[in-house]
């Protein structure tokens, strides 16, 4: 994608990651709602991801999910639900982590990233 001219945000340094997954936010297969809606559900768990969005001009999330990681397969119609509310738009992909389809891949992600500059 940055060879197109699309600046990627990633938190995959390991502090990020560590201080991102430690923040209070219960796991996802254990979850019980906490609030009386929900939308205050949604905002508790991913609350975080609103001043991501605002500071770095966020338009357009893609969420990648390795196929059998169940905690993030759990938390994907939440995550998208959330950021939909948003206003921003979501591609959730879920991948068996192979070069195998790397090909369809690109392709899916090309096409997010024309929908999102309104081409096509």
């Amino acid at each position: 994608m940055e060879a197109k001219g699309e600046k990627v945000v990633s938190y995959t340094q390991p502090k990020s990651a560590i201080r991102l997954g430690t923040r209070g936010i219960p796991c996802p297969r254990t979850y019980i709602p906490q609030a009386e809606t929900r939308q205050e559900d949604l905002e508790n768990c991913f609350g975080y991801l609103r001043s991501f969005i605002t500071e770095f001009k966020v338009n357009g999330a893609i969420f990648y999910i390795i196929r059998y990681c169940d905690t993030y397969e759990l938390d994907a119609p939440d995550v998208r639900d959330y950021l939909k509310e948003q206003g921003i738009p979501v591609l959730v992909l879920e991948d068996e982590y192979n070069l195998a389809t790397i090909g369809q891949l690109r392709t899916r992600i090309q096409a997010f990233l024309e929908m999102i500059r309104g081409i096509g």
